[in-house]
């Protein structure tokens, strides 16, 4: 094997290496973002589903607690969904809906607006697809 030849060898070695080391890098991004994205916290809202009648059920809540142990558990305080001609609407209600929900059931968070003391609004559009 000549100097150049070897030369040669080793630069394909060497691109071989990065192509790798590139892929690996991207793979590690791609699972610190889905990690960052299922990353729920405490007063979140967020989105969770229930099938009821072999249909999935939507419905909006605050997360109060994390209960981590072999598979992490979120307490969940429910809003009241209403649907008045004008605007998807949820309101907090007198008697508190609470649930411990599995993170498997959990859709994802969402964005609520405040319009006053009890009720919330839903702030991108998208969201509304859910409860049609």
């Amino acid at each position: 094997m000549t100097t150049r030849e070897f030369s040669k060898e080793k630069d394909k070695d060497e691109q071989l290496l990065l192509k790798q080391e590139s892929k690996e890098i991207i793979y590690e991004t791609q699972e610190e973002n889905l990690a960052i994205k299922e990353n729920y916290q405490l007063n979140d809202s967020v989105l969770v589903r229930y099938l009821i009648r072999n249909k999935w059920k939507y419905f909006v809540g605050f997360i109060e607690n994390i209960i981590k142990n072999e598979e992490i558990y979120f307490t969940i305080n429910f809003l009241k969904t209403v649907r008045p001609q004008q605007r998807l609407t949820f309101i907090t209600t007198k008697r508190k809906d609470i649930d411990k929900v599995p993170k498997s059931l959990i859709v994802k968070k969402i964005d609520l607006k405040k319009y006053n003391e009890k009720e919330y609004y839903l702030l991108n559009y998208e969201d509304t697809i859910y409860f049609d």
